[in-house]
């Protein structure tokens, strides 16, 4: 599987579990149809296709992904979830990878998820994903066990516990402690991530830790990641800062991120800038929005020039009538003759409408 194939399916995918959402209680369909073109890997043009069924509280999902093959097409990725509303407190998700071969749709690896609501805010979830061979039989090879409790009005705690197969067991090798506080306008969000040390403890190898604060018109954003220095200790490593703001018909985002890690230079355990990042979204009256984003890069090769722009991006969406809309992105990138040639595009067409 080669860089381009591995790009489509993985934004089919992103696409595809943004559009799981329940929608209103009448039936449902969608169907979006994306042509993608690349200036490098063979699987250029290629076609995505995705469809969504939504009746009684069951959705169901599709997604295909096409690349060109001997004067026609070829499927080379498929997948399906359904969404179930067992009950009030209960939903069930299923998810399917097909390996389209001779003609046949088989599975080849299964996501299992069934999440539950109890009193007080509690959640559960458990989450297998299992491999399925040529005869059919199935062998989970992880599953995520995740319980989520407030223990205050203003705090969440959300503990993980990952299993996954060692020697023909099914045993804890990772765990994730996150705590979500709110306090006024702010939220703040820190997950720590535990791994196992050679005595078989787990020892938080990782910190991330958010903070979101809305303002009048908008709102600031704090990030920052703490990763472990070699030592045996935390150190911060790379650290976040945006706002977000809108003017009349117009959203605007600025983001700044500073790190220990600078593309060419030694490591000097000093934070610096290595990227700025800013996004302008204009919405017309008809509907219809035009977003530009610019991404500002440290270069490798000279680092202490500071920052130059390596990626330009825009997307036009527009409305087609009652159930339609349109879009076209486009993405340019910094080349070595130091212009910015467009090396991504796709247009879609999304058509929403009840059955």
């Amino acid at each position: 599987m080669d860089r381009a194939q591995i790009i489509f399916m993985n934004i089919v995918l992103l696409v595809c579990l943004a559009c799981g959402t329940a929608w209103a209680q009448q039936p449902q369909a969608s169907r979006t149809v994306t042509d993608y073109r690349i200036a490098y890997g063979v699987w250029n043009p290629s076609r995505a296709i995705q469809t969504q069924q939504q009746d009684n509280g069951r959705t169901v999902d599709t997604q295909i992904v096409e690349a060109p093959s001997d004067g026609g097409r070829q499927v080379i990725s498929d997948t399906e979830q359904e969404t179930i509303q067992v009950d009030a407190n209960t939903v069930r998700v299923v998810q399917r990878l097909y390996a389209p071969s001779n003609g046949n749709r088989k599975p080849y690896q299964v996501t299992e998820e069934e999440r539950h609501t109890g009193p007080g805010s509690r959640e559960s979830v458990v989450r297998s994903i299992s491999t399925v061979d040529a005869d059919g039989h199935s062998q989970v090879l992880e599953r995520d066990i995740e319980e989520t409790d407030s223990t205050t009005p203003d705090v969440r705690e959300t503990n993980t516990t990952v299993l996954r197969l060692v020697a023909g067991s099914l045993v804890p090798v990772q765990k994730f402690e996150q705590t979500e506080r709110s306090n006024g306008d702010s939220a703040e969000v820190q997950q720590k991530m535990l791994a196992l040390d050679g005595s078989d403890h787990f020892q938080v190898v990782q910190v991330q830790r958010s903070v979101v604060t809305q303002a009048n018109d908008g709102q600031t954003t704090d990030r920052a990641f703490y990763g472990n220095d070699g030592r045996a200790q935390l150190t911060l490593i790379d650290q976040t800062t945006g706002t977000e703001w809108k003017s009349g018909d117009t959203q605007r985002e600025k983001s700044q991120t500073f790190s220990v890690n600078v593309p060419g230079r030694t490591p000097d355990d000093h934070l610096h800038l290595v990227q700025q990042q800013s996004v302008q979204t204009v919405a017309a009256p008809d509907g219809s929005t035009l977003t530009e984003t610019q991404v500002r890069d440290v270069n490798p090769g000279a680092p202490e020039d500071g920052l130059r722009l390596t990626t330009l991006e825009t997307e036009i969406s527009r409305p087609i009538g009652k159930f339609q809309t349109e879009n076209h992105r486009e993405v340019r990138s910094l080349d070595i003759n130091r212009d910015l040639p467009i090396t991504w595009e796709e247009d879609s067409r999304v058509t929403t409408k009840p059955q």
